[in-house]
């Protein structure tokens, strides 16, 4: 897929140099414009990246080059477009010097609606907090590219990503039968993911005591609830069922008592199949 839309861009870019200039006199006045919201302190934050091109509504595709801070990234599965482009596809690619590139076309040619909003929004994450400050965040070799096949670069841009005092980290410990299960750091007001449930024989896990419904400011040690299971114990006599008792896990079993008679004498039930009594 990356090597297809390397065949367009060139394309259109061969384009460029036959077709005549007043062609792309429409798009030099285009512009793009972008804004980055933290919505996580000095952890996360939503770029959204629009265009504003008022003298034409013929732009198919466009390509752009986002030189991040070091230490953040686009967090996977995040990139999605903007109303005038849910047509289009989109695709991100870091380059080797950690450039963000994301590049959006259409399969149709069809052209990019409107004159003005954002044409794509991603997320970006820091795996580690940001130091407090303000950080430029450059968008270089931006290309659009016209339906008649001319590609036209567009000025550079940049906005600015503002990392906050992250907050504090607590320890949140998932225990089973007084041993670490699981273990997460999370800061105060995180969303709690469960761990695997766990299993015991014998026992049938029914929750975590005093989890918190997310996480507080400070650290918490939660422990696993088991509940014992009870099993149904089946004793037949000559073939026919003859009694039934529910038996916790790990008791002991006590068959039933059987009255003998004239013809026979009750001698126990048979000890490798503890529910089949016999009476010989």
């Amino acid at each position: 897929m990356k090597r297809y839309i390397y065949i367009i861009l060139s394309v259109l870019s061969a384009a460029c140099f036959t077709a005549p200039a007043a062609q792309a006199a429409d798009v030099n006045d285009c512009t793009v414009q972008a804004t980055i919201t933290e919505t996580r302190a000095g952890r996360n934050w939503e770029l959204n990246v629009a265009l504003l091109n008022p003298g034409t509504t013929n732009l198919t595709a466009f390509q752009m080059d986002i030189a991040l801070p070091n230490g953040v990234a686009l967090a996977e599965g995040t990139l999605r477009p903007g109303d005038r482009t849910l047509g289009h596809t989109l695709m991100a690619n870091t380059l080797a010097d950690g450039t963000l590139r994301i590049a959006g076309f259409s399969a149709t040619n069809q052209a990019i609606a409107g004159n003005e909003g954002v044409i794509f929004s991603l997320i970006l994450n820091a795996a580690e907090p940001l130091s407090v400050g303000s950080y430029n965040v450059p968008l270089t070799g931006i290309l659009l590219s016209l339906r008649t096949g001319i590609e036209v670069p567009a000025p550079n841009a940049a906005a600015t990503l503002v990392a906050s005092e992250a907050a504090q980290q607590h320890t949140l410990t998932f225990v089973v039968d007084g041993e670490t299960y699981a273990e997460y750091s999370l800061c105060e007001g995180d969303a709690i993911t469960l761990p695997e449930q766990p299993e015991k024989v014998g026992y049938t896990f029914t929750g975590w005591d005093n989890l918190p419904e997310t996480m507080p400011a400070r650290d918490v040690t939660v422990n696993a609830v088991f509940t014992l299971n009870t099993y149904k114990a089946f004793y037949y006599l000559d073939r026919e069922l003859y009694a039934t008792q529910d038996v916790a896990y790990g008791a002991t079993i006590t068959p039933p008592e059987v009255e003998s008679n004239d013809a026979y004498v009750f001698q126990g039930c048979d000890e490798s199949n503890l529910y089949r009594c016999r009476a010989p």
